[in-house]
């Protein structure tokens, strides 16, 4: 349950896949959906594609490798996340870590990020208190969900910088990185 949902009127999608969160999040959670704005983010060309598909009236379509695409001035009330944490068969880190670095910088203030993950992901500990306060907020035993409320603090434009590895992997492409205007 996302608590006071009318509020949250500039919707990211991060990691969006098919846009199954987005959709769901406009259609039955945001009753009054004349004024709300959804943008979608996925590194994924052919998920972007059928998020399109799902979420045929968003705002933009980003394809990214993280927040690369999006302008940095750029602001979201609320920003939703079920973020991939695997690579193969061993628990990667980076793009979470990347969300809630760049998250920091682009929620409104007083905004939100909504992370789904699996219970053994370290989810708390991979935010900053100093700029986060957080919320554990339900389990099923398997997957666990997050709330992280953006603080009003001085150093909330701090961004996390992806370490070495990420950066060596990310970058040839961000320089094919665009972001997509319906």
């Amino acid at each position: 349950e996302i608590v006071n949902s009318q509020k949250f009127n500039r919707v990211l999608d991060f990691c969006c896949g098919s846009g199954t969160i987005a959709y769901a999040y406009k259609n039955f959670i945001h009753t009054s959906k004349n004024d709300i704005s959804i943008s979608l983010l996925d590194a994924d060309s052919v998920a972007l594609e059928a998020a399109k598909k799902n979420v045929k009236d968003a705002k933009q379509y980003y394809l990214s490798d993280g927040w690369y695409s999006v302008d940095s001035d750029e602001q979201f009330d609320l920003i939703l996340s079920n973020p991939p944490v695997h690579v193969g068969h061993h628990d990667c880190f980076d793009v979470v870590s990347n969300l809630i670095g760049g998250a920091v910088g682009h929620l409104s203030p007083g905004g939100e990020l909504w992370v789904v993950c699996q219970n053994h992901i370290p989810l708390g500990s991979l935010a900053p208190a100093d700029l986060f306060a957080q919320t554990f907020t339900f389990t099923d035993g398997r997957f666990c969900t997050y709330r992280f409320v953006a603080k009003e603090c001085s150093t909330r434009k701090r961004k996390v910088q992806p370490d070495s590895s990420e950066s060596k992997s990310t970058s040839s492409r961000k320089k094919k990185s665009r972001k997509e205007r319906k």
